[in-house]
């Protein structure tokens, strides 16, 4: 038993590691990289504000810090049985959490509103509506959630690029939600479940999949029209 424990300690740590190490320009390369060329041009709201490609990276780096904090906040929790549990050691974590990913929730805000007064670029919704997610899915067997890349597919094959930036502002509103509920918790002297605690780690990596499998196609989509 305390072998798994161990075990399950370093996952953990190692999982923390590197999602720490992932700078805010290699974020951008994890999720909806290059998802910016379905529009034309760079266009902002105004000369002041970041781009479409700007605002997927800053956003990025956010949400990413915000699941680093979650993991250290896992991390001391998974731990609790061996060395004791801080409850301001994890209230600081899960605020850095929580700040973080009203960050990246801005962000996304914004780029929905950009993405929504920009034109498509059609050449490239023309190969994401004629592209075989089928023998992607197939070439990448073992790799890849089906179940997570069905979603994927579902807004690339009708060209709908707005749509996922819809879908991880949604997301990051949601996980806002749960972080609040678990401070909520911590504040009240209870650490929090592990029910509610799945539900925030399932949605973070959820979602990173989703960008992750997004930025895939795009991959290889930008190769084609190359």
């Amino acid at each position: 038993m305390l072998l798994f424990k161990r075990n399950a300690l370093l996952k953990t740590v190692l999982g923390i590691l590197i999602v720490t190490c992932c700078t805010i320009n290699s974020f951008a390369f994890w999720v909806f990289n290059t998802t910016e060329n379905g529009f034309t041009g760079t266009k902002s709201l105004s000369s002041t504000e970041a781009s479409i490609g700007d605002l997927i990276v800053q956003g990025g780096a956010a949400f990413l810090d915000s699941y680093s904090s979650t993991l250290q906040y896992m991390k001391k929790t998974e731990s609790a049985s061996l060395l004791g549990v801080n409850q301001s050691e994890l209230l600081t974590l899960l605020k850095k959490a929580l700040s973080s990913m009203t960050l990246a929730t801005g962000y996304y805000s914004k780029l929905k509103a950009v993405a929504a007064v920009t034109p498509y670029n059609s050449s490239v919704i023309d190969v994401l509506k004629t592209f075989d997610y089928d023998a992607f899915l197939k070439s990448n067997e073992g790799y890849i959630n089906p179940a997570v890349f069905d979603e994927v597919k579902g807004y690339l094959i009708v060209g709908d690029i707005r749509g996922i930036y819809t879908k991880i502002y949604t997301d990051s509103v949601q996980i806002e939600s749960l972080i609040n509920r678990l401070i909520d918790l911590t504040n009240a002297g209870v650490i929090p479940s592990m029910p509610e605690t799945y539900k925030v780690n399932h949605l973070f990596s959820q979602t990173l999949l989703f960008g992750q499998y997004t930025a895939q196609v795009f991959n290889t989509i930008t190769k084609s029209i190359r």
